[in-house]
């Protein structure tokens, strides 16, 4: 369908708008761009594509000389990923922020079964690939962004974006709820994806002449997601929170313009300053150990190469032939010319201890100390799992920003996905419009450790009590302990009875009691009478 004069200035407009606002965000981070190329440069040279576009498997990271920085970031992202998003476990569960209606059977059967099958959704996407380069980047260059996408097959499909291709803007609570980023496409993709329709006519040709070289050729789209007041959306998106908006940069043309209901994309910073929108980290505050390092490595090196194969001296025009250096080789001399090397005394041991400093330094920058159990002679099973949970705790800032940022959003918008599908059971009453996300992976579980160590702590302060007065029991609800440890700990709620049927148990096992105690009282009285009238007799 052809546009009119009036729509296809109007679509202009709109594309002209979008590349002002992405250009304006893009220019904030120049500064950074140059700090991010320097970090990456010594810590994920691989990654490294800030500044130019690099070519598929070539070498990189040929002028690093000491790679501690580079493989304590990557254990750092791979931790991260096993201890807060491991496939295996299910780091997440549901909850309507009430305790008595959770503990309600049908609730929390429901709840439960609603995490498992969200579970397995992620599982089935390609989460853990995409969120390994999310911690990797995280680590490295402070800011780390996922996009979460709805798919027909899949459900929902992750993308992992560096943000030296992206744009982030705050609102006024702080908040980043506006992304664009850009991406090339060769005009094959754009016609793949969206027809011949944003094609002109020149183009147009082209492409139907099969010319190699417009048709390889890279074009910039930028993908604009912001708040739909911010920006013209379409009368399909009203209903939606969020508009997407894609524009094809060097043609002014709008390619799509849709919607999310929630923002798609989870933007985590590691650590941030008030007047920064972007994030710092580990990576930048070792950057000067981590250049101090290569440099030392650098001269070690050079001193030992001088060491085992030193210069040499000798009388000019003294040498037949160049000098062989083959083993059992001869080079010959002029009359009593001499060889000698040039002896530099080089002590490349005095740098060692040095250079062993700088790795511990880097080693704790990237929290590794504290994610490695110190090996100690004869530690019990509770003592390595205590000492573990108290260096987790430390993590705790880490896991605050992570879980607000990262997680949430992502199970967030999962679950709403799957709930506009249909792919629950039915809601039982009484729950609500709102779930909120608790989490249970391994380092959550050290943060509420605490709660069950009091819990330890009063049940053994009060044991000599107990011994001298028994009836101490009466007052500890043992029920309310261990439904809230097994909460706490993410163990299997269906392993434990209903409430009401725990009553009734109790109920049955008090009547048996009784009727026991009944029978054995006439039969005590039975003998009793019997004994009478035998000695009446």
């Amino acid at each position: 369908m052809k546009q009119s004069q009036d729509e296809k200035q109007a679509e202009q407009n709109l594309a002209r708008k979008i590349i002002s606002q992405h250009d304006y965000m893009m220019n904030q981070l120049e500064t950074l761009k140059s700090t991010l190329r320097e970090v990456l440069d010594y810590v994920h040279p691989n990654r490294n594509t800030v500044f130019e576009v690099t070519t598929p498997g070539e070498k990189r990271g040929q002028y690093l000389f000491d790679s501690t920085a580079t493989r304590s970031a990557n254990e750092l992202s791979n931790s991260l990923h096993s201890l807060m998003t491991n496939p295996s476990v299910h780091f997440y569960s549901l909850t309507t922020g009430d305790d008595e209606i959770d503990n309600r059977p049908e609730v929390a059967e429901w709840l439960q079964d609603c995490a498992n099958r969200m579970h397995a959704v992620m599982n089935s996407s390609n989460f853990n690939t995409e969120i390994a380069e999310f911690y990797l980047d995280l680590v490295t260059v402070g800011t780390a962004i996922i996009l979460q996408e709805e798919d027909p097959k899949d459900t929902i499909r992750f993308y992992s974006m560096p943000i030296w291709y992206c744009a982030i803007k705050e609102n006024s609570k702080g908040q980043i709820d506006c992304v664009s980023r850009c991406y090339k496409y060769s005009l094959e993709q754009i016609v793949e994806e969206w027809g011949m329709q944003p094609l002109s006519d020149e183009l147009k040709k082209l492409y139907l002449a099969k010319d190699k070289s417009i048709i390889e050729k890279k074009y910039t789209i930028i993908h604009y997601i912001s708040p739909r007041e911010k920006i013209r959306a379409k009368i399909g998106t009203l209903s939606m929170s969020y508009s997407s908006i894609k524009v094809w940069k060097e043609e002014l043309k709008v390619l799509s313009e849709k919607g999310y209901h929630e923002f798609p994309a989870a933007i985590t910073r590691w650590t941030k300053t008030s007047d920064e929108i972007t994030g710092r980290s580990p990576a930048m505050d070792l950057l000067p150990d981590i250049k101090s390092i290569n440099a030392m490595k650098k001269a070690e090196l050079m001193g030992m190469q001088i060491t085992v194969a030193p210069p040499l001296q000798a009388k000019d025009n003294s040498l037949v032939r160049p000098i062989s250096w083959k083993p059992l080789s001869v080079t010959y001399t002029r009359g009593d010319s001499e060889i000698k090397p040039i002896v530099a005394n080089a002590r490349v041991d005095l740098g060692l201890d040095v250079i062993e400093y700088y790795k511990n330094e880097i080693k704790s920058g990237f929290l590794l100390d504290k994610l490695q159990i110190a090996e100690r002679d004869r530690m019990t099973a509770t003592e390595i799992m205590q000492r573990r949970d108290e260096q987790f705790r430390t993590l705790g800032g880490v896991l605050g920003r992570l879980q607000e940022e990262c997680l949430k959003p992502i199970v967030n918008r999962l679950f709403n996905i799957m709930l506009r599908r249909g792919m629950f059971n039915a809601i039982p009453a009484g729950i609500g419009n709102k779930l909120d996300v608790k989490y249970n992976s391994m380092i959550a579980k050290s943060q509420k450790a605490g709660e069950y160590e009091n819990f330890q702590r009063v049940l053994a302060s009060l044991g000599p009590l107990i011994e001298i007065k028994p009836d101490l029991w009466d007052n500890i609800n043992a029920d309310y302990m261990l439904r809230t440890s097994m909460k706490n700990f993410d163990a299997d709620m269906k392993s434990l009875y209903d409430e009401n049927d725990v009553k009734a148990t109790r109920k049955a096992r008090a009547e048996m009691q009784q009727q026991q105690m009944d029978l054995q009282a006439t039969e005590t009285m039975g003998k009793s009478a019997k004994g009478l009238k035998e000695m009446g007799a």
